[in-house]
């Protein structure tokens, strides 16, 4: 594996600006990872996402760099990671992905409720594209979130998920059948998750 990591060291210093960098270097950090260098690998797979000219390896580089940095509990850099990315690329097929990791950071800080709204007011912009399977994983995190929420002894009882969420997303009575359907799903897994054995 070492000489794997030093060929691909090679080929950078021979190719510095080719097109298939990122190919390179995301190989180097799946090297660098098999060899339990999670530090290394961190910092190649940032700089191949960087170095990225599709989508295929961009998402690939970023969804290892952060399952990296969740694994070091590192939540602010993998919050400014994914949000640094959000900013370099807003109109991105995966920023849905990249919402995803940004809420989870915030939540796994501490930061729930921010985590909750950060999603909310960005899945409603997707919640009548049927193309955007990404919706459902944001939802499901949603709802997570929500479950771990306990209300606090002698407060009202809080709306429904679905009422909840409705008011948040300002959605009519007559929003599209697919917006209804995604709601009824983010409520059922907020009921089955807070459900006592």
């Amino acid at each position: 594996y070492k000489q794997a990591v030093a060929a691909c060291d090679a080929w950078e210093k021979r190719f510095p600006t080719d097109g298939l960098l990122a190919e390179v270097l995301s190989l180097k950090g799946d090297v660098q990872k098999t060899l339990d260098d999670n530090d290394a690998a961190l910092e190649t797979y940032l700089r191949a996402a960087s170095a990225a000219t599709s989508d295929d390896v961009l998402g690939y580089t970023l969804g290892e760099a952060g399952r990296l940095l969740e694994q070091k509990k590192d939540w602010p850099r993998l919050a400014s990671v994914f949000s640094n990315q959000i900013e370099r690329q807003p109109d991105s097929k995966l920023i849905m992905g990249w919402y995803y990791w940004v809420a989870r950071a915030k939540a796994r800080s501490g930061g729930t409720d921010e985590a909750w709204d950060f999603l909310a007011d960005h899945v409603g912009q997707q919640m009548a594209n049927p193309a955007n399977e990404d919706v459902e994983k944001i939802l499901e995190l949603m709802a997570q979130i929500r479950a771990r929420q306990r209300p606090a002894a002698g407060a009202a009882p809080a709306p429904s998920p679905l009422e909840q969420l409705t008011a948040h997303l300002k959605l009519a009575a007559d929003a599209p059948a697919l917006v209804r359907a995604r709601l009824q799903y983010y409520q059922a897994r907020v009921l089955a998750l807070t459900r006592k054995p």
